[in-house]
């Protein structure tokens, strides 16, 4: 059975590319790669920062943010939430593997887990009127705008893998 999470945000970085990044429409038509094998395959900004912003973890955080509140529970799913979001981010930005090989915890691109969950932090801290954790002092505006602030430096911070498998 095909493993679609794993891998799912590992970081591929290359240095020199060959290639125009993502490989726009603009390009012109005759420069673009003929297969896979002839691509970079590497992450642009835009997809570093879309896999580094844990959104399936605070749109669970979100939906049941109310209810918990209600039934005194917030601080409960937040750490709920932030341990999901620990491990999710881990296990997808393990590598690729095949059926023979295995990767270790070694593998684990840690620093974009990292970032992952501080993203998590901010965001969940930056859209309730109720701090999820009373004794981090950290305001709703103040954790809004670090969110934004983290989001635009986020792959910045974060070293990827030289090419993605197969290259």
């Amino acid at each position: 059975m095909p493993n679609f999470l794993r891998g799912g945000t590992r970081i591929y970085t290359e240095l020199t590319p060959a290639w125009p990044l993502a490989h726009l429409d603009s390009v012109d038509p005759d420069n673009k790669p003929r297969t896979p094998e002839e691509t970079n395959r590497s992450d642009t900004y835009l997809t570093t920062l879309l896999k580094l912003v844990p959104a399936e973890i605070v749109s669970v955080y979100m939906a049941i943010r109310d209810s918990a509140t209600q039934h005194q529970a917030l601080a409960l799913w937040f750490f709920a939430c932030l341990i999901v979001c620990f491990i999710l981010r881990a296990y997808a930005s393990l590598p690729k593997t095949s059926a023979g090989e295995r990767k270790g915890i070694t593998q684990v691109q840690w620093i974009g887990v990292i970032v992952s969950c501080i993203a998590f932090c901010l965001w969940a801290f930056s859209i309730g009127s109720e701090r999820p954790v009373s004794w981090i002092p950290l305001d709703q505006w103040l954790a809004a705008a670090l969110a934004a602030l983290l989001s635009i430096l986020a792959p910045l911070l974060v070293p990827g893998d030289r090419s993605a498998p197969g290259v």
